[in-house]
């Protein structure tokens, strides 16, 4: 059971589920194990930008992580762009070659003198909850796209279209005048 994770954790060892949403991860860890952290897995981040479903997930883990009141970190983040949606639904931690790649112990100094990233990522502040449908809707779009050109070369394929169901076009939706802040 649980009982040599909460031995560790009375001498200040902290615990992470890795790869959450994959493999052997599960929502029961949530319950019984003494975690301070949970992984984003990089499978749902490298598809984030272009992909509603992994948006969601990572939606859906960060919401996770702050109802059970532990950290959340997204492994794999390679680009600014990610690096800020993720911010901007509520995940500050990262990992991935966007900060830096594998390095040896003498190299880390000179790497913080020299890291850039934070001036792009230190104004980055989480959305408010009505204008999060708007990363959705870029997603989609993007992934429109991707499908617009993957017609253009195959012309077997079928004509992408946005849901018309989707997060962003209930957004676009919404009365405006009981909302004026949400554009």
């Amino acid at each position: 059971g649980a009982e040599v994770p909460r031995a560790c954790q009375r001498l200040g060892v902290g615990f992470a589920l890795d790869d959450f949403g994959t493999g052997f991860s599960s929502l029961s860890h949530l319950k019984h194990l003494p975690l301070t952290q949970i992984k984003i897995d990089r499978s749902f981040v490298s598809g984030m930008l272009s992909s509603p479903d992994d948006l969601s997930i990572i939606e859906g883990v960060i919401n996770l992580a702050r109802v059970f009141d532990v950290e959340v970190l997204a492994e794999g983040v390679e680009t600014i762009q990610q690096a800020r949606a993720l911010m901007h639904l509520g995940c500050s931690n990262v990992q991935g070659y966007l900060v830096g790649r594998p390095m040896p112990s003498d190299q880390i100094s000179g790497w913080i003198e020299d890291w850039k990233g934070i001036d792009q990522l230190a104004s980055v502040e989480p959305l408010d909850t009505e204008r999060t449908p708007i990363l959705f809707g870029q997603a989609e779009l993007a992934a429109v796209i991707k499908h617009l050109n993957a017609f253009r070369a195959d012309t077997k394929g079928n004509v992408p279209s946005l849901n018309s169901h989707s997060r962003f076009q209930r957004w676009l939706n919404l009365d405006r005048h009981d909302h004026p802040q949400g554009r």
